[in-house]
């Protein structure tokens, strides 16, 4: 098939300034594309920023990085790194290749709308920056990188809730464990977020009690409490062992 032509292509805009906002605008950079990032926050990081209480890596940090930007070695980092401190390797990466040059913080996108005209390529972006009013820029690439946690909470709304007389919160918003303290908690759900919040509840609550749908065995960092996962995991034996959906 033809290839399309992007030879046109001088300055992108990149929505959302989180990990994979941060690395398409390296990317660009170096092949000397113009972009400017939008990040409704005030800093960047996206779901590294903030978010539930004693959240983390849940994958050594070595598993975790930016390409030809590996953990700076004189920064005291855990081995399954604290959310903070991912939050700082990711910093010292917007700092290291001057991201924060093309960072538009604070600053909403309204709209997006393609170039009006027969021959025309590209976008319109429509943002507003905290305190000012909106304005418009032209680009002639868009790139969303919003991620898949930008949206509003999802909170399901079961039979009997309005008759609950405990406090009910999201798992974005169980931001203090201590809010569990004496507290009987129930997580439902099995994912990572789950888990997380109700071994950060059972830290702090009189008891703890985790509902998931089907249950699933979570690696634990050490088979056997000997042998680091990914040993086991990410190899050929470890994925031989798993379904292919999972593999």
């Amino acid at each position: 098939c033809e290839e399309e032509d992007f030879s046109h292509v001088g300055r992108v805009a990149v929505v959302g300034a989180g990990v994979a906002g941060l690395q398409v605008a390296n990317l660009l950079h170096q092949v000397g594309i113009r972009c400017v990032i939008f990040e409704r926050s005030a800093e960047v990081g996206g779901v590294w920023r903030e978010n539930y209480a004693d959240f983390g890596l849940q994958v050594p940090r070595q598993l975790y990085q930016f390409p030809g930007f590996p953990w700076p070695a004189d920064g005291k980092w855990e081995l399954f790194p604290t959310g903070a401190q991912v939050q700082e390797y990711i910093r010292r990466y917007a700092r290291e290749f001057d991201i924060y040059e093309c960072c538009k913080l604070e600053t909403a996108v309204l709209q997006v709308s393609p170039r009006q005209g027969a021959s025309a390529r590209g976008w319109s972006v429509k943002y507003q920056t905290e305190g000012l009013a909106p304005a418009v820029e032209e680009f002639d690439f868009l790139v969303m990188a919003t991620g898949m946690y930008s949206s509003h909470p999802h909170m399901p709304v079961a039979p009997g809730i309005e008759v609950f007389k405990g406090q009910i919160l999201h798992s974005s918003s169980f931001t203090d464990r201590h809010l569990a303290a004496g507290q009987r908690v129930v997580v439902v759900g099995g994912g990572k977020s789950a888990v997380d919040n109700a071994v950060a509840a059972a830290k702090e609550g009189k008891s703890t009690v985790l509902l998931c749908r089907e249950a699933h065995w979570p690696v634990p960092r050490y088979l056997a409490n000997l042998v680091p996962f990914q040993w086991g995991t990410y190899s050929r034996f470890g994925h031989s062992t798993l379904p292919m959906h999972h593999a």
